[in-house]
């Protein structure tokens, strides 16, 4: 397994991180690479995806977002997949039949 660090390797780099060392003189001292060396510090933070959470604020009666092209055809792809039809196979069926 070569895409993992020795334990030793660990705690070196991590008392490093504790001595304040900079990524790139870890890299320098150690041979790893720094984007390695972020992943074992534990005072990075990760990027927090960009999604909105709750509602969004819009008025009553306002959609939020554009509509699906599928909304025409829903009662024909709900059917379909009662019928235990793959997504695939709908598809196919919706492109050949309604030239979707």
């Amino acid at each position: 397994m070569g895409n993992y660090l020795k334990m030793a390797d660990k705690q070196r780099i991590q008392a490093l991180l504790e001595l304040g060392w900079s990524y790139r003189r870890i890299e320098r001292e150690t041979g790893v690479r720094r984007e390695t060396v972020a992943r074992y510090d534990p005072r990075r933070d990760s990027k927090a995806a960009k999604v909105p959470t709750g509602p969004l604020a819009k008025p009553a009666g306002v959609p939020t977002g554009s509509a699906s092209a599928c909304e025409p055809y829903r009662e024909i792809i709900e059917a379909a997949v009662v019928r235990g039809l793959s997504a695939q196979r709908i598809w196919q069926d919706l492109q050949e039949d309604y030239c979707f």
